[in-house]
């Protein structure tokens, strides 16, 4: 016993229990996704949540000693928001979402995220693969239009489509280096050939635009200077997201009159949309989503699901608590465009305007949202002198 007290207070013996800590918590909240996607119902989650945000406590009071003063006080300002937020609407999410964040201090964020790749890809492929065999999952499912989609065992079209996004922009980010003009082209047709299976329009023009765009950070010079080093990119990657802030809340605002016949431009937007933008209002009595239903910190009676992803936010956790993730998402921008890591732009821009549209990263489950790694390396490492590491 004295000498694993005395290799604990060994710095890189505790932070490798550390770090085995974080991978156990991970894995643990990457096979919810997957019990979530899939058909099968697990009645345990609220358990598990608790103990991966044990585990996520543990692992920030073990490396106690690493924080900056400073960070002690970001976290505790935040602490005290996603406290009242609980109290108020008795969602835990934000306080679990910071411990984990908190905890990613002094960890290879690199190796995370590989980690993060690798899980969900076997995940995937077990889910597809059991589906397929007719183990378990159903393989299609039929559309609302009667149209008969392909699932592959993820319950519905949107979430194999959504799930092949995320893996996808996670894996260019992380093997960019090595990928050439012919695996963007094959990713490409194999985006096409998944829209084919899906019809799920909006994660193909995200992928679509992701693609090229990715290509464009490596591949475009102007003026003998790669696109990915110009410093107008990220200013135009900031000022999409906060269009994306600024859509959702016209969206919520204009969404009780969308059946108005003089708001021809409204109705046009909003059937691009399939009717998202009505149903915020018309969809429920409570009007869940529009902007008659945010308040500073949301209520207990936030409890329906809708597609918006934004406007999700303000319902579920209010006013206050997305504003605190909005500025936390400009801070990794600004320090994105610091890094001139222009492949995180890219993923920071495309799913920012995939969450106007669907809400898969505003959810209950870590696991779904690799951003939280990568505000984990930007957030508490923002006061260390080491300009211009990026994760990778």
């Amino acid at each position: 016993m004295p000498n694993i007290i005395e290799r604990l207070r060994d710095s890189q013996e505790l932070n490798k229990v550390r770090s085995i800590l974080f991978d156990i918590m991970l894995t643990i909240e990457l096979i919810v996704v997957f019990l979530d996607k899939s058909d099968f119902h697990f009645a345990y989650e609220s358990y598990v949540f608790r103990v991966t945000f044990l585990i996520s406590c543990l692992i920030i009071l073990l490396g106690i000693t690493k924080y900056d003063i400073r960070e002690y006080a970001i976290t505790l300002v935040l602490m005290v928001i996603a406290l009242i937020t609980y109290r108020s609407s008795g969602r835990n999410d934000m306080i679990r979402c910071l411990t984990f964040i908190a905890a990613c201090k002094g960890l290879d964020i690199r190796s995370k995220l590989k980690m993060f790749f690798y899980e969900n890809l076997i995940g995937s492929a077990i889910l597809i693969l059991l589906s397929v065999t007719g183990i378990f999952g159903k393989v299609m499912v039929q559309h609302a239009d009667g149209q008969m989609l392909y699932v592959f065992g993820f319950g519905n079209a949107n979430g194999f489509h959504c799930m092949f996004m995320m893996i996808l922009f996670l894996g260019i980010y992380i093997y960019s280096e090595r990928l050439k003009w012919y695996h963007y082209l094959a990713l490409f047709i194999l985006n096409i050939i998944v829209y084919k299976l899906t019809s799920c329009e909006t994660a193909f023009a995200l992928v679509a635009l992701g693609l090229i765009c990715f290509y464009m950070v490596k591949g475009v010079a102007i003026k003998g200077r790669k696109l990915g080093e110009a410093g107008w990119i990220y200013i135009a990657g900031i000022a999409t997201f906060l269009f994306a802030i600024g859509f959702s809340v016209w969206a919520a605002i204009v969404s009780k009159y969308t059946w108005m016949p003089w708001f021809k431009k409204v109705q046009f937007i909003d059937k691009l949309l399939t009717g998202r933008i009505m149903n915020l209002y018309w969809n429920w009595d409570a009007h869940p989503g529009a902007i008659e239903s945010w308040k500073l910190f949301a209520g207990s009676d936030t409890d329906y699901y809708f597609d918006m992803g934004w406007c999700r936010l303000a319902y579920w956790y209010g006013i206050i608590p997305a504003l605190c993730v909005i500025v936390l998402l400009l801070i990794l921008y600004i320090d994105c465009m610091n890094k001139r890591d222009g492949y995180l732009l890219v993923i920071l821009t495309c799913l920012g305007i995939y969450t106007i549209v669907e809400a898969h990263i505003v959810s209950v489950y870590i696991g779904r949202n690799y951003i939280l790694l990568f505000l984990g390396a930007c957030i508490y490492n923002i006061f260390d002198k080491r300009d211009g590491e990026k994760v990778r």
